[in-house]
C-alpha cells in the first residue's frame, strides 16, 4: 500500500477489497492523497484503522465493510458499511482524551500532526 501512496499521489481511489490485508502501518502519509474519493478496504482480516487515516479528504468514503474491525470500532461505520475519514479522527481525538493523564498539550500536538 505505501507504494501506490508513494507512486500515485493522485489517485482518487483505491480497491483493496478481499486481499488479505490484516494491517495498515501506522506510518503511511494518508495525508498526500488529497484526491481520494474512495478506499475499499471490504472483505479483509482489518482490526484496526490507523490515526493517519484522519488525514485522508473529508469527502473520502472508506469500505470497511466485513472487517473484524475493533479500532476504530464497527458500530461508528454508516451502516456497518463505510467511515469517513473525520469520524476515525474523532475517535482516536476522543481515546486520547479518555487517557487518564490527559493534557491539553495533548491535544494541540494531535491537532497539529492529524488536522
Amino acid at each position: 500500500i505505501n507504494a501506490i501512496i508513494t507512486h500515485t499521489p493522485n489517485i482518487n481511489n483505491i480497491y483493496a477489497g478481499g486481499v488479505g490485508w490484516s494491517v495498515i502501518p501506522d506510518d503511511i502519509d494518508f495525508g498526500t492523497l488529497n484526491k481520494m474519493e474512495f478506499f475499499n478496504l471490504d472483505d479483509n482480516e482489518i482490526k484496526k484503522l490507523p490515526k493517519s487515516m484522519a488525514n485522508l479528504p473529508h469527502n473520502c468514503n472508506i469500505d470497511i465493510y466485513n472487517n473484524p474491525l475493533k479500532s476504530p470500532p464497527i458500530k461508528m461505520a454508516n451502516n456497518g458499511y463505510t467511515m469517513s475519514s473525520a469520524t476515525i479522527g474523532r475517535f482516536y481525538a476522543e481515546e486520547m482524551c479518555a487517557k487518564a493523564d490527559f493534557r491539553l498539550d495533548m491535544l494541540d500536538s494531535h491537532v497539529k500532526e492529524y488536522g
